[in-house]
């Protein structure tokens, strides 16, 4: 029997439970489950595309991920971490940084690396999204400011948005994701760079969408 692991925001008590009990837990404030729908071992596919240029010295150079575009992605999950929501700080080091997943064909190199860290990042546990969100500022917090370094949430109606950006005078790098309510897989993910440099500029985006293939 497979288990899945979850806490309660109320006290971020650490709670095991199997996939066909729940134990509750009673405490003056209201409780607020979450869990990990995935399970280890599940398998998951992605289409990847990616654009954009790099030049330098007024010479053009292959993009990141340039053997990759046009070709499908395919991750298992290896490990779910335990959930831990008594802040931001270290839902974002305990969870979102955690690597969950693992790159299933070919070698792995280090731009395919760089994708199962970007796709762990995006994989969330579902239940308590308000919480999750109140951790992080909403992106169009920032869109006046200069210099930021920062993760950003914001619950849409049909899905949960979750990112990060570091903002700089000559760079930009960002990496969000829309995920999906009710499995907390992300269904698309972009990651997007850029640099002006004394030698020469990038600019590209890479796409990662959902592939859902038939039973």
């Amino acid at each position: 029997m497979s288990t899945r692991i979850g806490v309660v925001t109320s006290s971020c008590l650490l709670i095991i439970v199997s996939s066909l009990m729940i134990i509750p837990l009673l405490t003056s404030d209201p409780v607020l489950p979450i869990e990990w729908f995935v399970q280890v071992n599940e398998e998951y596919h992605y289409s990847l595309i990616v654009t954009g240029y790099k030049i330098e010295a007024g010479v053009p150079y292959p993009i990141p991920f340039t053997a990759l575009n046009l070709t499908t992605i395919c991750v298992t999950i290896t490990s779910l971490p335990i959930i831990d929501l008594e802040n931001g700080t270290i839902f974002s080091s305990k969870t979102i940084e955690t690597l969950k997943v693992s790159y299933l064909a070919g070698n792995l190199t280090s731009e395919m690396q760089q994708i199962e860290y970007l796709i762990s990042r995006c994989l969330l546990p579902i239940g308590a999204w308000d919480v999750i969100d109140g951790f992080y500022p909403h992106l169009d917090e920032y869109e006046n400011e200069t210099f930021y370094n920062t993760y950003f949430s914001e619950a849409k109606n049909e899905y949960f948005v979750i990112g990060h950006r570091t903002s700089l005078v000559n760079a930009d790098e960002m990496w969000f994701a829309y995920v999906s309510y009710s499995t907390g897989m992300p269904d698309s993910i972009s990651l997007w760079k850029y640099a002006d440099y004394c030698c020469g500029e990038y600019n590209y985006t890479l796409t990662l969408d959902r592939i859902i293939l038939p039973d």
